[in-house]
């Protein structure tokens, strides 16, 4: 809901911002080992200026989950469409993309917190690493 309203009073720095919280949050949850695999921007809300994840029945911590995860386009496809209702459509689906690589082996061996629970080779999307 933020978003559409900043996007409604046309606080598109706001948006971006936003974003960039959205971002980081994903990158903390990797940081600690767990991943969300709902990047549905309406599971979140905004309490000040701190962003807050209010649906987190899909937190996750299993690596093979993650790696099935960053086979499947469609949540990050959802977030492309939800994101261009409120920012250009070329901004919403380059976001859309940067989030997808966090799911990618390299970030996910890059951020996640016990070495070698995630295998430095294993298949993920298809490609060995």
């Amino acid at each position: 809901e933020q978003l559409y309203w900043l996007a409604a009073q046309g606080r598109t720095e706001e948006i971006h911002a936003w974003l960039e919280q959205f971002y980081a949050h994903h990158v903390a949850l990797l940081r600690r080992g767990v991943v969300n695999r709902d990047v549905d921007p309406d599971n979140y809300g905004v309490v000040g200026d701190r962003l807050l994840l209010l649906d987190y029945g899909e937190l996750m911590d299993d690596p093979a989950a993650i790696r099935r995860m960053a086979a499947d386009t469609r949540p990050f496809a959802h977030l492309s469409d939800v994101l261009a209702q409120t920012i250009r459509p070329e901004a919403a689906e380059a976001f859309a993309q940067r989030v997808r690589a966090l799911f990618q082996p390299e970030s996910v061996r890059a951020y996640w917190p016990t070495p070698g629970l995630v295998p430095t080779t294993c298949s993920w999307s298809g490609a060995k690493t």
